[in-house]
C-alpha cells in the first residue's frame, strides 16, 4: 500500500504519541540530587547558597524529546557515570513494543 506524505506523518505522530515520555521536569530534580551527592561538602554548601557559582553542564540525551537539560556539576567526579542510567532509561523508552511483547528498535525491519 502506498501512503501519501500526510498519511505517513499522521501514522508516525500517532505512534510517537503512544511512546511514554521522559520530560525535563521529571529528570532534573533526581539528576541534580544524584550530582549533589557526588559533590564535596563545600560544593554542596555553595550550591545551596549560590548555585550559579558552580560549574554547569548540559545534555540532550536524557529526555525523550531531546530537550536541553542544564544541571550544576560543581566538583562532582564521574559525571558520565551518573548520567548513564538516565540515558539508558531513554533508550528503553524508545523501543517499539509489538503485540507479542517482543521489543525492537524503532525503524527495525522486523
Amino acid at each position: 500500500m502506498k501512503l501519501t506524505q500526510y498519511d505517513r506523518e499522521a501514522f508516525v505522530n500517532a505512534v510517537m504519541n503512544d511512546v511514554p515520555r521522559i520530560t525535563k521536569e521529571e529528570v532534573l530534580p533526581t539528576l541534580q540530587a544524584d550530582l549533589l551527592q557526588a559533590m564535596s561538602p563545600e560544593a554542596r554548601k555553595l550550591f545551596r547558597k549560590s548555585p550559579k557559582a558552580l560549574a554547569w553542564d548540559y545534555d540532550h540525551y536524557i529526555t525523550t524529546d531531546r530537550s536541553c537539560v542544564r544541571f550544576a556539576v560543581g566538583d562532582a567526579e564521574n559525571v558520565s557515570a551518573i548520567l548513564a542510567p538516565y540515558k539508558r532509561a531513554v533508550e528503553v523508552r524508545m523501543f517499539t513494543w509489538l503485540a507479542d511483547g517482543k521489543a525492537v528498535w524503532k525503524g527495525s525491519k522486523e
